[in-house]
């Protein structure tokens, strides 16, 4: 279940996922970007898989 990690502001080349954040290891993940404005929320970008090391 998709689940939000992190919101980044204007113009930032990265966005940092909050320590709190907890993966276990081994486990494959999905993580994309996605845009939100005042008019609504974009489609999910491209998805990457991740294996937490």
């Amino acid at each position: 279940m998709p689940e939000l990690l992190a919101i980044g502001n204007p113009g930032e080349l990265f966005v940092e996922i909050p320590a709190t954040v907890t993966f276990d290891t081994g486990d494959l993940y999905q993580l994309w970007l996605q845009a939100r404005n005042s008019r609504g929320s974009s489609p999910a970008g491209p998805k990457q898989n991740w294996t937490a090391p």
